[in-house]
């Protein structure tokens, strides 16, 4: 497979693609406009969403199909940085998607985070909390605490309470995550060891130096066991060129 082709598969992926329930040509359509975005003809890309909007129009008004036609328009233009040309069709598509599946499904979840995705991209961050809040209860409920897509929605609002300088409700939520991301990647990632720091910085605007220089100094031991080898000598650096 082509490299653009691998990337269109993924753009579809991501904006969330019509399904097997959908109309083929809808489908099809969604497609060919994903495969234009990344081959940046940008013009032929707006010009298939747009249209398999309005041929998902033809199953009627409140069809999820038309709804996830919507998601994809929208989603286009929020990564062009057409913010206000995105935001009707999200909210659209959170009402199809309301309407068609109740209030609390994953559709619904989906929706809400694209829009906070879109607030949050504005600098709209009051407007995004409650829709990251919403979205998150809604995953957790059906899918599980620990599920990937719970640890995205969990993210989402952590990064719009810290954006408010709600300090005191993003530690918890950063502490969460600590712990998600111990169990995916293990407590010897390096990867682990930049999160420690970023959350002992949180700790000095949250609960103080004492806290914060704890947590900082496991950060500080594992980058010392990462920077070992097995039989205990430090490993040489890398020859510069």
């Amino acid at each position: 497979m082509s490299q653009p082709a691998k990337r269109a598969s993924w753009l579809a992926r991501r904006l969330a693609p019509a399904g097997a329930a959908a109309g083929q040509r809808v489908e099809q359509q969604i497609d060919a406009a994903t495969q234009a975005f990344f081959e940046r003809r940008i013009a032929d890309a707006e010009r298939l969403f747009t249209a398999a909007v309005r041929d998902a129009e033809g199953y009627g008004p409140l069809d999820a199909r038309l709804a996830t036609a919507l998601v994809n328009l929208a989603e286009f233009y929020r990564v062009q940085g057409e913010f206000n040309q995105a935001e009707p069709h999200y909210w659209r598509a959170i009402t199809i998607d309301e309407q068609a599946f109740g209030p609390e499904h994953l559709h619904v979840a989906r929706d809400l985070n694209n829009l906070a995705l879109l607030y949050r991209a504005q600098g709209r961050y009051a407007e995004a909390q409650p829709l990251c809040e919403r979205a998150l209860e809604i995953k957790q409920r059906l899918l599980g605490p620990e599920h990937p897509s719970v640890t995205g929605s969990l993210s989402n609002l952590l990064t719009v309470y810290l954006a408010q300088g709600n300090y005191t409700e993003a530690e918890p939520l950063y502490r969460r995550m600590l712990a998600l991301k111990a169990k995916a990647l293990g407590p010897d990632h390096p990867e682990f060891a930049n999160s420690l720091s970023n959350y002992a910085a949180l700790l000095r605007k949250t609960k103080g130096e004492t806290e914060a220089a704890q947590i900082e100094a496991e950060a500080e031991a594992l980058r010392t066991r990462l920077d070992q080898p097995a039989n205990g000598r430090v490993r040489a650096a890398a020859p510069r060129r």
